[in-house]
């Protein structure tokens, strides 16, 4: 399963997907912004569709890769509150997880003299 927080999903999505067509079969998941804000009131006993769909789909995956642009020094905060539904469950444990971003140059630059 592929969890795309980016800019231009679908023209992405399709590279990314022909790219990997003959090692994974991908199911791409980009709607993000259907999940309502995190609530610890709704996240168990009454919890909506769209957030059990979601949780479905990361718990029937192989395996999660994660394509999002980084968003003030980090995620975007819909990502966020995606892992937020999921947190009081197991659903990533054991599970291969990748993680694609995408920075800008100065700060990738910035990283690259950081880490010398």
């Amino acid at each position: 399963m592929v969890v795309q927080v980016q800019i231009h999903p679908i023209k992405n999505s399709s590279i990314f997907a022909n790219f990997t067509k003959d090692i994974f079969n991908l199911k791409i998941f980009n709607e993000l912004k259907s999940l309502l804000h995190f609530d610890t009131d709704l996240s168990i006993p009454e919890t909506l569709k769209a957030i059990l769909n979601f949780r479905k789909e990361i718990e029937n995956a192989d395996g999660i890769i994660i394509c999002t642009s980084e968003y003030v020094f980090s995620m975007p905060s819909g990502l966020k509150n995606a892992i937020e539904w999921c947190v009081s469950m197991t659903l990533f444990t054991e599970k291969p997880l990748g993680i694609i971003t995408l920075r800008h140059e100065l700060m990738v630059e910035k990283d690259i003299a950081n880490y010398r």
